[in-house]
């Protein structure tokens, strides 16, 4: 997809107070990808370039590991202080190739997992490998009446990434919402429900972490990323020799 036949790829990361990045340094160091900061980029004339002490050399693909709304301060957030002026001026030209390009998150919101099974069968006409949870979209009148018919037995929580004005926090279980926190949550779910999903309960594995000087088990939702790192060679992939995993504890991590 780049232009170059021999393209300078980098790895655009948030910078070092990011909690994965130690992550995206063993990533790009793996896949011999340049990490840079958006303080490392410059866009002029619709190229981006990456500033080295000989001077600024082109870059033709980057791997986006930052919020798209601080992308570009002049595209997005204009607070930004992390992103690049004039990036996605030089992406529309088609002069850089953006990885995770901006509006792709839409794939990981929970209201798209309720058209996942169709939409396996309707493009690859098969169904889905790996078993989906169920999920309703409050958006559709015959999801959102399951969904309040069935609101004890399900995890309710926010359609796409932004949270909803009912809820005060994440995802949570319907007997867990009560009182004013409910009438809330009901009353925005009837104005708004499009901004809602609900869920099944699952009963998840656990997994061995050290807690002091024991092993205990620990919930997959304790859990919360693990990552191998799989590269793409030919017809064929390559899993690499390390992953990631992190653990909170008490609220920490």
């Amino acid at each position: 997809m780049c232009k170059r036949t021999d393209p300078r790829i980098g790895l655009l990361t948030p910078g070092r107070f990011n909690p994965s990045y130690p992550e995206q340094a063993h990533l790009a160091r793996y896949l011999g990808l340049l990490l840079v900061e958006g303080a490392d980029l410059a866009a002029l004339e619709d190229k981006v370039y990456v500033r080295t002490i000989g001077g600024l050399k082109r870059i033709d693909a980057l791997w986006r590991r930052l919020d798209p709304r601080l992308l570009d301060p002049l595209a997005f957030d204009t607070h930004s202080q992390i992103g690049v002026p004039g990036l996605i001026d030089a992406y529309a030209a088609g002069n850089v190739v953006l990885s995770n390009a901006p509006g792709s998150a839409v794939l990981e919101a929970p209201a798209f997992s309720a058209f996942l099974p169709q939409l396996a069968k309707s493009l690859l006409g098969e169904d889905l490998l790996l078993p989906n949870i169920a999920t309703w979209w409050c958006g559709q009148d015959g999801a959102r009446a399951q969904v309040e018919a069935n609101f004890d037995r399900l995890l309710i929580g926010p359609a796409f990434h932004a949270r909803p004005l009912g809820m005060t926090g994440g995802p949570v279980t319907g007997t867990d919402i009560t009182g004013e926190d409910r009438t809330r949550l009901l009353a925005d779910m009837a104005r708004r429900p499009q901004d809602y999903v609900g869920q099944e309960l699952v009963q998840l594995s656990t997994m061995p972490v050290v807690v002091g000087d024991a092993l205990v088990p620990a919930p997959s939702p304790c859990v919360s990323s693990r990552r191998a790192v799989v590269t793409a060679n030919g017809p064929s992939s390559r899993v690499g020799s390390r992953g990631s995993a992190s653990i909170p504890t008490r609220g920490r991590r």
